[in-house]
């Protein structure tokens, strides 16, 4: 119930917020929006430097709300440690087990939990698994509930793409600021933006199919808040998402970050046949050191305590076909048979 009521206290901040602040706009004018958002990209690089090195634990949660079901399903829910020396870092992800889950719990998973989905017999076939960027090259490691242990290794351009396998779908693990919008994009300077009355500016990007409405309010110098995006002539949106952030170290990091996406909207809500209504994603920071120590050796796969015999196979070498088969012998990889 924690997690619905915090939605629900999210979507009460946002609808007073709009009709607050947000709906006290002046009328819409394009004059003055290259300079808001170069101001606002400027803030954006003099934050992300304060935030070089970090330790985090947290959490994330991905959740299924269907139509004329009372509570959500529970897709995904692990606990988060995250160790990062910018560009490196060691995310680590620590899967609950659905038969934890309390039955009265109107978050109990069904078996569609997630990462791998399950086997044959239901069972959850991850209990762990470590994401590890050394800056070049991106290293996965799962330990499956059962104790078998398997690594894979893939080049940096693979990096968002296993974090997303791994049930994180974002880019980096810190600078979350940048999921919901990059302000470097180049339309954005078409926006059409409005000065809000409690400080900040509201966003309005036109597109062929879609509308982009984003808000910046005037806690400090980056505020992103909220960044919704529209299909043409609805007034739900499709994706939207919500920032809250947190000082630390001078600077400003996202405490947590909430993206929703509609399957459906407008008319298509009512007419579609699909059960899904819309899908969240819950991401929380409970413990965030800025700018902790960080030894080198937490990169580095000796940091991680294999099982000796632990097989890698190499995606970056193909031997007649396939991924190079590596072994761990305790102290570094090599090739199975040496």
């Amino acid at each position: 119930m924690k997690s619905l009521l915090i939605l629900l206290l999210i979507n009460l901040q946002s609808l007073l917020l709009t009709s607050a602040a947000w709906g006290q706009s002046v009328p819409a004018s394009n004059a003055g929006t290259r300079e808001l958002l170069l101001a606002a990209r400027e803030a954006t690089e003099l934050n992300a430097a304060k935030f070089q090195a970090v330790r985090a634990q947290g959490n994330i949660r991905h959740l299924q709300f269907e139509r004329d079901v009372e509570s959500p399903t529970v897709t995904l829910d692990a606990d988060l440690l995250l160790i990062y020396q910018a560009p490196k870092f060691r995310l680590t992800l620590q899967y609950a087990n659905p038969e934890e889950h309390d039955a009265g719990d109107p978050f109990r998973p069904t078996e569609t939990w997630l990462p791998n989905v399950a086997d044959g017999s239901g069972e959850l076939k991850l209990e762990q698994q470590t994401i590890l960027f050394d800056g070049k090259t991106v290293i996965t490691i799962e330990r499956a509930r059962k104790g078998a242990w398997r690594g894979d290794i893939y080049f940096d351009f693979h990096k968002q793409n296993m974090l997303r396998m791994a049930g994180f779908p974002f880019e980096d693990p810190v600078a979350l600021w940048n999921e919901p919008m990059r302000l470097d994009r180049a339309d954005l300077v078409d926006s059409e933006t409005m000065p809000l009355a409690g400080g900040g500016f509201l966003g309005v990007l036109n597109k062929d199919t879609y509308r982009l409405k984003y808000y910046f309010l005037s806690g400090f110098a980056h505020d992103l808040r909220r960044v919704s995006s529209y299909r043409l002539g609805e007034d739900i949106p499709f994706r939207d998402w919500h920032l809250i952030w947190q000082a630390a170290n001078g600077g400003h990091y996202v405490e947590r970050l909430v993206r929703r996406i509609n399957e459906a909207t407008g008319t298509e809500a009512l007419t579609s046949g699909s059960a899904i209504t819309h899908e969240l994603v819950e991401l929380e920071y409970k413990t965030f050191t800025v700018n902790p120590t960080i030894d080198p050796s937490d990169f580095e796969l000796a940091a991680l305590a294999l099982p000796q015999g632990s097989l890698f196979y190499d995606h970056r070498v193909n031997v007649n076909g396939k991924p190079k088969v590596m072994q761990w012998n305790g102290s570094r990889m090599v090739a199975v048979g040496e």
